[in-house]
């Protein structure tokens, strides 16, 4: 099966299982419940919501700020604007199809800038890597400082997670892979890599490789570490800002502590790489946590679509524009 039809596969599976979730959780309102839902939409205050807009395309700014220093590091000069419709154009990707963003975004910059794919392509995994070690301590801070809250939720959803890793066959097997592919590899390189070294393939497949090392390893020609490091915390606390502002457009919301913010953050990206851009979890992963602090689970829910229709929309305008700009301010006659 060819790459094409394994990320439609997923796609569709995935995108299935949002549709169903969205289904199955407006099956479960009452009439009373939708009412309730209709209302508070309608007397939100949608003055809050615009401001979560505005962090939110910020956060998309300091992505794009941050990605530029890396391929800065390995000697490219990109164009703040290219830069920044290339993450917009990712993010819409990933929309439809979870991680084909990374290699979309790297295709832009290698048409407009003139930068290998390969190379871009390995700060994407870089930054996929950061962007990771972030999420698991702002899951610790949440953890810590809203055990009491949280600890049941976590308990029930993530116990399974916890049992299938920890498994001593699970890591066995794991285990045995790992073996086998360091051996292939060995064998490849000692036995057969003299042998092909004058290949054409050999040779592509070997710039690649180096290439994408490159990439990798971008971090460490950093001029400004201390600037790369205040994007990423800038970053981190735009997408905590998105969904905590939207908080203030609802009463029932809008008291609630810093910490609730922190929960919805980080149980938020869980939602969103389940199912494409969070669509259908995202809203009952809001509601059970604005459950667990005493909002009303239709408030939460109606919270839950307010927040993650605020964060797509984003996407959707800037995406768009994005595919239609580049071709246009990236065409020297067009400029004249």
């Amino acid at each position: 099966m060819s790459n094409m039809w394994k990320n439609s596969l997923k796609f569709t599976v995935f995108l299935a299982l949002g549709v169903f979730l969205i289904w199955w959780s407006m099956r479960q309102l009452t009439a009373e419940q939708v009412q309730q839902i209709i209302e508070a939409l309608k007397h939100a205050k949608y003055g809050f919501v615009i401001l979560a807009l505005v962090f939110g395309v910020y956060s998309f700014v300091t992505r794009a700020l941050r990605w530029r220093m890396q391929l800065q590091s390995m000697g490219y000069s990109p164009t703040c604007r290219n830069i920044l419709m290339a993450v917009m154009t990712g993010y819409l990707a990933n929309l439809a199809f979870p991680r084909l963003g990374e290699f979309l975004r790297s295709g832009v910059l290698d048409r407009y800038e003139k930068i290998p794919i390969a190379k871009s392509l390995g700060t994407t995994i870089t930054e996929r890597v950061l962007d990771s070690i972030c999420f698991v301590i702002l899951l610790v801070l949440a953890l810590v400082f809203q055990f009491e809250v949280l600890k049941d939720y976590a308990m029930t959803n993530f116990s399974a997670l916890y049992d299938k890793f920890t498994n001593p066959v699970f890591l066995r097997t794991i285990g045995i892979i790992v073996t086998v592919i360091i051996i292939l590899i060995t064998v490849f390189m000692v036995v057969l890599r003299k042998r092909i070294a004058h290949t054409k393939l050999y040779i592509r497949l070997k710039n690649i490789v180096i290439s994408l090392w490159e990439g990798l390893i971008s971090l460490r020609y950093l001029k400004n570490v201390g600037l790369f490091c205040l994007h990423t915390v800038v970053l981190w606390i735009c997408y905590f800002l998105m969904s905590y502002l939207a908080f203030f457009a609802m009463p029932e919301t809008a008291q609630l502590p810093i910490g609730a913010g922190l929960s919805m953050l980080v149980f938020g990206t869980v939602a969103v790489i389940v199912t494409p851009g969070g669509i259908g979890l995202y809203p009952i992963v809001c509601a059970q946590i604005f459950a667990l602090y005493g909002v009303d689970w239709a408030i939460g829910f109606a919270m839950g679509w307010l927040i993650w229709g605020t964060q797509n929309i984003i996407i959707l305008i800037g995406g768009l524009l994005s595919i239609v700009l580049l071709p246009l301010v990236n065409n020297q006659d067009v400029i004249k």
